[in-house]
């Protein structure tokens, strides 16, 4: 979540990293000599606010990571902090099995209970009572002790043995005007699983970020879970506020002095943008290394020549703390924010023209080397020993963003990284694919891997291993794939639910059954439930016609199935199979059990009453989402980020604060398609009903810059993105009277909030 201020003033946000640190010293401060013991998934978060001397301060003798195995150390005190996750709270507690129970029953038919000898671990506690010292144990739950939790470790009979308390690390500052969850799988959680246990952290992080600078004065959001989530703030300010009736305390009545709204885009509104490939810096380093918490991880290994690159020269490079050796074969952390001063100059930068940017940075910085010989007294001296300690870290920052770049670029060169490029760009732009990119695509498939493991979105090393141990596209045609960029089961799927996404009707049933024949052919029949699943979030399945996955046919290739007219319709397809694949997945109960125990309408990946047969198709146009002008050098548009195509969530954002990129592009398009309420340069309102004849939001003026003009005037354009409008006005007073409804949503207004 980016943090922005209307009056330019710097707010201060790292302050919640100092109250989380203050919070972690309690918990650390609960127990003398001890061993820690961290959730791998914590200790990313906790690398951002604290570091191991502060854990050596506060009685930390050893860290270890949550393991199957319990810690081997002689000291008797442990303090545990966890997610409140079930299987790892029974790994803590008592016996697990770490195979799958459906396995777990197969294999114990087999071999006749032999399973439970040699696969079943006893837990950290459990496996104490044969030790003879008495040892303690100490859980904390982060962000949230959650009564399923305790439920657990008290069937596995050790809730009386051990110590349990909650961590409150809701919202992470991971620069100046960044905070992150920084959990994992939220969309899954929430679209697939029904867990709205992110939204309750996201609701928490805020209040305490209200707490701080006062209530915000609105609320604009998009999406159901965007609902949900505006609608959990006002009524914990009301319960806030019921709390206080005494007179004594007036804060919760406080309105925010530095921000003027709060933007909430709930994920759904814009699916197509995660599926494409960044082309800023920061982007392709988070394709290629991966970004997690803020860092990324490197070999130590650099082929760079420093000379040749103009950065300072083998005598300047002795002065510095070591540098990029050649040898090791180690990864490093590197942290990648505002603090780095060659980052901050190239993160938002199009790789296109960050090796001359990188190349004027080495020359300066080879010059103030070379400025010490041009010193001729002790102050110029003085100076430039002052300067030394700066210049050795930008000499060092400047050697590893040099070799990331040669990573980057011999990934970018590959001819099958370009062929990616053309077919993302080819979707966007028309939603439709040619018979050479459907063969290429044909190819990715024919050749892909499925031992292969995902690429480094969340941090995971690059895979160029496959199942036989031995790299396996290096055994492929030259200009089809390459180590550098291996063709795995990620890859593939990204492509076709953006196809799915893109190609709005022209995408029909007998085309989905065709890829799903491929798809399962290449990589396997368990891939069912995969499809059944991305069916489900709404992210690819079939349009109208069979609810179905076809079976394997003989004969044919997906571009003759697709164009030839005398296909057999999908209805004959097995649908007893794709049943059970959507029965395992889980989507068809979990929605219908979300729609009755909150009697809401069932959130949803799709528009729910769109005025378009092809949604995408008329925002593309109207809000002129793709462009052949992109200024790469000096860029006027966020066109530049993808080379061509500007994500929706940044247009929606444009629409609020009535940027001349949508105001201009879509008044023509819009004033043709009957549009109900234009926004105007101006500044003025065209105050008018709505499409569907409810009244218009109440809204201040639409001034040019802001966002007090809500979402007035864009009701044709989101009516065709997914999920329930947001508006809503929050007064000193009575926060429980500024919720004004109109069209069956609330509409309850400046940073975004991606879920």
């Amino acid at each position: 979540m980016k943090l922005y201020n209307r009056r330019q003033k710097q707010v201060n946000i790292l302050e919640l990293r100092e109250a989380i640190r203050n919070e972690l010293i309690q918990v650390l401060d609960s127990a003398s000599s001890k061993a820690l013991v961290i959730d791998p998934d914590l200790s990313g978060p906790l690398s951002v606010v604290t570091d191991i001397s502060l854990l050596r301060e506060h009685g930390v003798e050893k860290v270890y990571y949550l393991e199957s195995a319990p810690p081997d150390t002689s000291l008797t005190q442990h303090l545990y902090l966890s997610r409140p996750q079930v299987q790892k709270i029974k790994m803590i507690a008592g016996k697990h099995s770490p195979i799958s129970p459906c396995l777990a029953w197969h294999l114990r038919r087999l071999v006749a209970g032999l399973l439970m000898l040699t696969h079943t671990k006893i837990g950290h506690i459990k496996s104490s009572s044969s030790l003879p010292d008495s040892r303690s144990y100490t859980l904390y739950l982060v962000p949230r002790r959650t009564l399923l939790c305790e439920r657990v470790l008290e069937d596995e009979g050790v809730l009386g043995d051990l110590t349990l308390g909650e961590f409150r690390m809701d919202f992470v500052p991971l620069e100046r005007d960044l905070i992150s969850l920084e959990l994992g799988g939220t969309f899954r959680n929430l679209y697939l699983d029904g867990d709205f246990a992110s939204i309750y952290y996201a609701v928490r992080g805020l209040m305490a970020i209200q707490g701080r600078y006062g209530f915000f004065p609105r609320i604009i959001g998009k999406g159901d879970y965007a609902q949900m989530l505006a609608e959990s703030l006002v009524r914990m300010r009301r319960e806030l506020g019921a709390n206080s009736r005494d007179g004594i305390a007036q804060s919760p009545w406080a309105i925010s002095t530095q921000f003027d709204s709060i933007v909430i885009l709930d994920r759904a509104t814009d699916l197509i943008t995660p599926l494409l490939t960044p082309l800023t810096y920061e982007g392709l380093i988070d394709e290629v290394f991966g970004i997690k918490n803020g860092c990324t991880e490197m070999d130590s290994v650099s082929s760079v020549d420093t000379t040749s690159a103009a950065v300072p020269t083998a005598e300047a490079a002795d002065a510095t703390e070591g540098g990029v050796q050649r040898s090791t074969g180690h990864k490093r952390r590197l942290t990648l924010n505002d603090t780095d001063p060659v980052f901050s100059r190239v993160r938002g930068l199009n790789f296109a023209v960050v090796g001359s940017v990188l190349h004027k940075m080495a020359k300066g910085l080879q010059d103030s080397y070379e400025s010490r010989h041009q010193a001729k007294s002790v102050q110029e001296l003085r100076r430039f020993v002052g300067q030394l300690g700066d210049l050795q870290s930008s000499h060092q920052s400047l050697q590893n963003h040099l070799a990331m770049t040669e990573r980057i670029l011999r990934r970018t060169q590959t001819s099958d990284f370009d062929r990616m490029l053309e077919l993302e760009q080819a979707l966007v732009s028309t939603g439709d694919l040619t018979k050479h990119e459907i063969a290429y695509l044909e190819q990715i498939v024919a050749l892909g891997d499925p031992a292969a493991t995902p690429p480094p979105s969340n941090g995971v090393s690059l895979p160029s291993v496959g199942a036989s141990g031995q790299p396996y596209y290096q055994q492929q045609p030259s200009g089809a794939v390459t180590a550098e960029s291996p063709n795995t089961l990620h890859k593939l799927l990204r492509l076709l639910c953006l196809y799915y996404l893109t190609s709005g009707p022209s995408f029909r049933a007998k085309t989905y059954d065709a890829w799903c024949n491929e798809f399962l052919a290449a990589f396997g029949y368990h891939h069912r439930i995969t499809l059944a699943r991305l069916n489900t979030v709404g992210l690819f399945g079939p349009v109208s016609g069979s609810k179905t996955i076809q079976p394997i046919s003989s004969g044919g290739s997906i571009r003759s199935r697709q164009h030839n007219s005398g296909l057999a319709d999908s209805s004959s397809s097995s649908s007893a199979a794709a049943a059970a694949a959507t029965a395992i997945a889980g989507g068809v109960g979990t929605t219908q059990r979300i729609k009755g125990i909150l009697g809401l309408v069932i959130p949803s990946t799709r528009p729910h009453r769109p005025s378009h047969t092809n949604s995408f198709g008329y925002l593309r146009k109207t809000l002129s989402l793709c462009t052949d002008n992109v200024r790469e050098v000096d860029p006027d548009d966020i066109h530049y980020v993808y080379s061509g195509y500007a994500p929706l969530s940044v247009r929606l954002l444009q629409c609020l604060v009535r940027d001349p990129a949508v105001v201009g592009s879509s008044s023509q398009s819009r004033r043709r398609g009957g549009s109900s309420s234009i926004p105007r340069n101006d500044g003025t309102k065209s105050a008018s009903v709505t499409g569907d004849g409810a009244e218009p939001a109440a809204a201040e003026d639409s001034d040019v810059g802001g966002v007090s003009g809500g979402w007035k005037g864009w009701e044709d354009i989101l009516t065709e993105i997914p999920g329930a409008t947001v508006d809503i006005v929050q007064r000193s007073r009575d926060p429980t009277s500024s919720a004004v409804a109109t069209a069956g949503s609330l509409f309850l207004s400046d940073s975004g909030k991606y879920l």
